[in-house]
């Protein structure tokens, strides 16, 4: 962009290059400013006093992540499950225009808390992997995070949900299935599950293998909408399926 373009009631009212132009996205500030000189407006020689000022709408676009730029995880998939104290590598790989980043940020979220940046990485016009391992210290429901920033503000991110148990050892881990038996997978209230019989008797745990309930399954799908965010296995036909509710 060459210079930014200002509309009232749709008709431009003032534009302007001073101070350069940003090629990042940014956020949207209003502002009403007086000052004691010419611009924007000297107060001294106001003569309504206070000013009341109706703002009907402001137009804010939808957030888009640059398209030529992608990030993805290379190992870690939604949904997996990890024990304290494991390695979870979260080495991500960058296609595109590099020069739309200049850094690399790692970040978990844990459910309830604040963002953690545990990693940020320079990046290089000729390196497209870039490498850190996280070691989990408590359990719980985690957002993983990976941003490519700009000038000090994102371009782009890819998101990952993971889940932290003290223990797997009650699950038969070697059951686990993720295949795409689960629609829509993560859901917010109800999901279906594909090539099972209707009568079949299922039940719902908690991702370290705590039982909530049981109910047979039918054709109007499982129904999540009590429950709170987070991973849960659905004990179905001799097998356990990973869904996500958000």
């Amino acid at each position: 962009p060459d210079e930014y373009i200002f509309y009232i009631d749709n008709v431009e009212s003032w534009r302007t290059n001073a101070g350069g132009v940003s090629d990042v996205n940014q956020y949207l500030k209003l502002t009403l400013e007086v000052s004691g000189d010419t611009w924007p407006g000297d107060w001294n020689n106001q003569v309504t006093k206070p000013i009341d000022w109706l703002v009907d709408y402001v137009r804010v676009y939808d957030y888009e992540p640059v398209a030529d730029l992608e990030l993805s995880f290379r190992l870690l998939e939604q949904g997996q499950i990890y024990k304290v104290n494991d390695d979870v590598k979260m080495h991500v790989d960058i296609t595109g225009d590099l020069s739309q980043v200049e850094e690399v940020r790692f970040i978990t979220l844990k459910s309830g808390e604040t963002n953690n940046v545990i990693k940020t990485v320079s990046t290089t016009s000729d390196q497209y992997t870039y490498w850190c391992t996280w070691v989990p210290s408590e359990p719980g429901d985690y957002t993983m995070k990976v941003a490519a920033i700009k000038n000090n503000a994102w371009v782009t991110f890819a998101i990952v949900k993971i889940v932290v148990v003290n223990t797997i050892t009650s699950l038969p881990t070697s059951k686990i299935n993720s295949s795409p038996l689960i629609y829509p997978n993560p859901t917010s209230e109800r999901f279906y599950i594909t090539g099972v019989l209707e009568t079949s008797s299922y039940q719902i745990l908690e991702s370290t293998g705590n039982f909530i309930s049981e109910q047979n399954y039918s054709k109007n799908g499982i129904d999540l909408s009590d429950l709170t965010e987070g991973l849960y296995l659905i004990k179905i036909e001799d097998q356990i399926l990973k869904v996500i509710k958000d």
